[in-house]
């Protein structure tokens, strides 16, 4: 899968962002592996959703390591081949408060990174309940959803649980 592949990606992609169209399958949108090649990650299927990429991408990515986002360039690389080769192999998890009814982007960073410059339009995401990330952070990396409806959110929640736009 060369650069005729990711022609074709981005082609459908503009195609589906021009329509507002839900997708299946390629096309800007790489199919969710079943069963995750991690057998951690199986349990995470059913709670796991496309969510388009600039909404990722909106949210403030922070730091990593204290030092400030900067990407490896040898891991952004080996991801971009195997994201060819393979699509994603297991859901970037991202954090939810339920106290604060706000989301975070503590992981996945490379991964999101690797689906801009590919020109993908949605990556696989679940989000993991973790109040006690957010204790410590600057509200400025939050971004405010709608929550959770019930009075006591579960350990891990599917982005439309907790009014994170997907795409179908």
């Amino acid at each position: 899968m060369g650069k005729g592949f990711l022609e074709a990606l981005r082609s459908e992609s503009r195609k589906t962002m021009n329509t507002r169209a839900a997708m299946t399958g390629s096309g800007g949108i790489l199919p969710l592996p079943e069963p995750w090649r991690n057998p951690a990650h199986n349990r995470a299927a059913a709670k796991t959703q496309l969510v388009p990429l600039d909404y990722l991408l909106a949210i403030p990515a922070g730091q990593i390591d204290g030092l400030g986002l900067s990407y490896s360039r040898r891991l952004v690389g080996r991801l971009i081949a195997s994201v060819r080769r393979e699509g994603f192999r297991e859901p970037i998890e991202l954090a939810y408060s339920h106290a604060l009814r706000s989301i975070k982007r503590n992981q996945g960073h490379h991964r999101i990174e690797v689906a801009r410059r590919l020109g993908l339009i949605s990556v696989p995401v679940t989000f993991l309940r973790r109040d006690n990330l957010f204790l410590a952070s600057s509200a400025a990396l939050y971004r405010v959803v709608p929550g959770y409806k019930g009075a006591d959110a579960p350990e891990r929640l599917a982005p439309s649980e907790i009014g994170v736009p997907i795409i179908k």
